[in-house]
C-alpha cells in the first residue's frame, strides 16, 4: 500500500522537474525559439513587396563585406508597403536615406547574430552593433560629413529635439506596444501575416494546423512578455483610457512643436525626423485601429502631412514598386491624403 504513493511522489516530482526544465531552456533560448515560431508561423516574405533597390537575398556569412558599407539588418517583414513592419528599423533606414552613407539592406528573421538579440543591428568594417539610437551616434562619428550631423542645430535645438525623440521613442513606443503586442495582438499578427485584412476582396488563406499551432503560441507568448515589459516599465499599472491618454498628450506634443513647419527643428531635416517617422507610420499608417491613432487624425492633421513629405521625400523610389498603406479609412474620411497616393479602401 505504501509503495503506490512512493511512485506517484516520484512521478509528479520527475514530471515536475521536466516542465521546469523546459521552460528554463525555453526562456534562456528564447531569441532562437521565437525566431523559429515565426518562421513557422508567418508565411514566407514575397520579394514583390521589397523595392528593387533593396534585395531581399541575404548574403553568405562568410561573404567578405566592403569597407566603409552600412549592412543594415531588419525583418523581412514588410506587409503594408512602408520600408518595415519594425518601427526601429524604419527609423534607422530612414536615417540612413538622409545621409550619404552607402548601404545594403538584408532582410531575415534570425536574432541569434544580433548583438543585443533584437533588431535592427547593422555590420559595419567587421564589427556589428546593435540598438538604433546607438548606431545613429556611431555613423556620424564614423561619417562625420554624412549629411545629417544636425550641426545646423544650436546646443538648445538639439537638446530639445533629443527630447522629442526620446518622448517618442520611449514613452510613446510603449504605448503602442501596448496596443499592438498585448490589447490587439490578434489582428495585429493578422496584419502583419496578411496585410490590411479589413479590406482584402477575399478571406486570407487559413493557416495550416501547424501553423496555428504555432501562432496561438506566439500570441499567448508575446502578450504575456509585453505585459511584463510594461509592468516593469511602469505604464502597466496604468488603466487602459490612462495609457492611451499619455499617448494621446505625445502626439498633440508632438503637432503643436510642429505646427507648420516642412520637418520638426524647421526646413532642414534632422535626425529626430528619422525617429518620428518611423515610429508614428507604424502607428497611423497600419490597419490595425486604436484610440491614438483615431486621436491623430481627428486632432492632428498636421501629423499625416508630415509622413507624406517624409515618405515622397526619403522614399521616392519605393512608391512604383509597392502602393502604402497610409491611413485607411480615417486618412480617406478627414480627406488628408493626397490624390496622387495611392491607397488601399
Amino acid at each position: 500500500m505504501g509503495f503506490v504513493p512512493e511512485v506517484g511522489v516520484t512521478s509528479t516530482v520527475a514530471v515536475t522537474a521536466a516542465i521546469a526544465l523546459f521552460a528554463t531552456t525555453l526562456t534562456l533560448n528564447w531569441p532562437r525559439v521565437r525566431a523559429a515560431l515565426l518562421e513557422l508561423a508567418l508565411p514566407k516574405p514575397n520579394s514583390s513587396l521589397l523595392p528593387a533597390s533593396q534585395p531581399l537575398d541575404v548574403p553568405a556569412t562568410d561573404e567578405v563585406r566592403e569597407p566603409g558599407v552600412v549592412y543594415l539588418h531588419t525583418p523581412y517583414l514588410r506587409s503594408w508597403g512602408f520600408p518595415n513592419a519594425s518601427p526601429f528599423s524604419t527609423k534607422l533606414e530612414t536615417f540612413l536615406r538622409m545621409t550619404n552613407i552607402k548601404y545594403r539592406t538584408i532582410r531575415g528573421f534570425n536574432l541569434n547574430s544580433a548583438p543585443k538579440k533584437k533588431y535592427p543591428f547593422i555590420e559595419l568594417d567587421g564589427a556589428r552593433i546593435g540598438d538604433s539610437d546607438l548606431i545613429i551616434q556611431l555613423l556620424v562619428a564614423r561619417f562625420p560629413l554624412c549629411g545629417c550631423s544636425d550641426s545646423h542645430l544650436s546646443p538648445s535645438e538639439k537638446a530639445t529635439a533629443f527630447a522629442f525623440d526620446r518622448m517618442i521613442c520611449e514613452s510613446f513606443n510603449f504605448v503602442t506596444g501596448y496596443s499592438r503586442n498585448y490589447e490587439n495582438f490578434d489582428y495585429t499578427l493578422a496584419a502583419y501575416t496578411y496585410g490590411d485584412v479589413a479590406s482584402l476582396a477575399t478571406p486570407p488563406p487559413p493557416r495550416t494546423l501547424l501553423q496555428s499551432l504555432f501562432a496561438a503560441i506566439i500570441t499567448r507568448t508575446i502578450k504575456k512578455r509585453t505585459f511584463a515589459k510594461l509592468q516593469a516599465q511602469g505604464l502597466g499599472v496604468h488603466s487602459r483610457d490612462e495609457i492611451y491618454a499619455i499617448g494621446n498628450r505625445c502626439l498633440q506634443a508632438v503637432s503643436d512643436f510642429l505646427g507648420d513647419k516642412e520637418f520638426l527643428m524647421g526646413s532642414t531635416p534632422s535626425q529626430v525626423d528619422a525617429s518620428i517617422f518611423g515610429i508614428l507610420t507604424s502607428t497611423l499608417w497600419i490597419p490595425v485601429e486604436f484610440p491614438c491613432k483615431t486621436y491623430a487624425y481627428e486632432n492632428c492633421p498636421n501629423l499625416h502631412k508630415y509622413l507624406i513629405r517624409m515618405r515622397d521625400r526619403f522614399y521616392k523610389d519605393t512608391l512604383a514598386d509597392t502602393p502604402w498603406y497610409v491611413g485607411g479609412a480615417l486618412a480617406a474620411k478627414m480627406e488628408l491624403e493626397p490624390a496622387t497616393t495611392t491607397d488601399e479602401k
